[in-house]
Order: C-alpha cells, then structure tokens, then sequence
C-alpha cells in the first residue's frame, strides 16, 4: 500500500491565515481531495493556496466555514 507524506499543519514561512486554514481543515479532518468538491473548487487549486503559491481570500474564509468531515 502507498503512504502520502503528510505536509506539515504548521509553516512558519506562510501567513498567518494559511496556517489557520491548514489547522481548521486537519482538525475537522478533512483532506484536499475531499474538501475541494465541497468548496467548489479543484483539488491542485486549493493545494496552491494552502501551500502559499497561490492567494485567495474567498477560499480560506469557505475553508473556515466548513463544518466537520460527516464519517
């Protein structure tokens, strides 16, 4: 079986509202490929902004309004 390395919650070269995004979807456990569908976006798009490559408001602020990944 493959294993993904997992990136860091925490980087200290991002911006503030990065990390509290990347914290926000670790900690309501939800992934970049299943988050991305419920946020209306594709999946590379929300790992360029949660890795800083990219800027969007509009998507941290959808990432803090997600609730808890449904099991």
């Amino acid at each position: 079986m493959l294993t993904r390395k997992l990136f860091p919650v925490y980087d200290p070269s991002l911006p503030k509202e990065v990390n509290e995004a990347r914290k926000s979807l670790a900690k309501k456990q939800w992934s970049y490929r299943s988050a991305a569908p419920e946020l209306g976006v594709h999946h590379v798009h929300l790992a360029l902004v949660l890795t800083g490559r990219r800027q969007s408001r509009r998507l941290l602020a959808a990432i803090a309004a997600l609730p808890n990944r449904p099991r």
